[in-house]
């Protein structure tokens, strides 16, 4: 009886250790989920402004804007696909060539 009432005593011990376990890792896990939440956030505005400032440059240096110029290139593809295909197959070789 003694033996059974210990051995109780150490099953219900064992249970709440496991539950503090089980709320100390969802805390840490909250903890954690709110951070690369907040750096997603912080890497989304940064990747906003890169974005922006890159499509002033090009609209400062060429005159016209990125959105022209992806037009301009999705028309010339559709113009001419295989000619399209050989030049980028031109510039990955010559590229290739320059990291090696």
């Amino acid at each position: 009886m003694e033996g059974t009432l210990a051995a109780e005593g150490r099953k219900i011990e064992v249970e709440k250790a496991v539950e503090r376990a089980a709320t100390v890792a969802q805390d840490v896990m909250s903890r954690v989920a709110t951070g690369a939440a907040e750096q997603a956030g912080d890497l989304a505005k940064q990747v906003q402004r890169l974005a922006t400032d890159t499509d002033r440059h090009v609209e400062e240096y060429t005159g016209k804007s990125s959105a022209a110029w992806m037009n301009d290139a999705s028309r010339l593809i559709k113009k001419h696909p295989w000619q399209a295909v050989a030049l980028g197959a031109l510039l990955l070789y010559v590229l290739g060539k320059l990291r090696a």
